[in-house]
């Protein structure tokens, strides 16, 4: 039922700081709840321009039949 809760959470797009992480363990009479924290950020600077990226980004491709080299050029000319 937690995990019902926590998915309405996400579909009414609630803030991270309002999630939680609940654990139940049967075997023992153990009830935990955590809170999440942001995922770290990460900062670079490319090409003179600061790039800030966590574990949660992702980069798109859209294109099934894209080769290596076309990823490499997609990439390029994204993100320098």
């Amino acid at each position: 039922a937690a995990i019902c809760v926590e998915l309405y959470k996400l579909l009414l797009d609630k803030p991270v700081d309002q999630l939680r992480n609940t654990f139940s363990n049967l075997a023992l009479p153990l009830f935990t709840s955590a809170e999440p924290d942001p995922p770290k950020k990460t900062k670079a600077v490319v090409q003179g321009k600061d790039w800030v990226w966590s574990a949660w980004d992702r980069i798109d491709v859209t294109d099934p039949t894209m080769t290596v080299t076309g990823l490499m050029t997609m990439l390029e000319e994204s993100y320098g």
